[in-house]
């Protein structure tokens, strides 16, 4: 059985997914399914910032086969390609040419997770 809490958050969280996929202004989102502006801004502050705080702890290590197995890492001072990967507004890794096939496997594995 759900807690109120838990079941309150949940439809707040319904609330704010289909306000982002409406296209609407929030303040006309809330007219339109009969909700209290001020709450739906106070529930909607709250989540992002449920968000942030449990996003900055899902961090997990990716162990490599080359940093475990030496001391030292050694990158060439000058790379002919990259790619950049942007993930939502939050995040953003670059990835060198010569990086290791099995890391990023590993990299995007871990990203699905969060």
């Amino acid at each position: 059985m759900q807690s109120k809490t838990i079941k309150r958050d949940q439809v707040w969280l319904n609330h704010y997914k289909a306000w982002e996929t409406s296209g609407q202004k929030q303040k006309d989102y809330c007219f339109t399914k009969g909700l209290s502006y001020h709450m739906f801004k106070f529930h909607l502050t709250r989540i992002r910032k449920k968000a942030k705080s449990t996003s900055k702890s899902r961090f997990l290590p990716v162990p490599t086969d080359k940093l475990a197995s030496a001391n030292k890492t050694h990158y060439p001072e000058k790379q002919t390609s990259s790619l950049k990967l942007n993930i939502k507004e939050d995040y953003s890794i670059e990835i060198p040419a010569n990086f290791s096939q099995k890391t990023l496997f590993q990299v995007i594995k871990v990203l699905e997770t969060v």
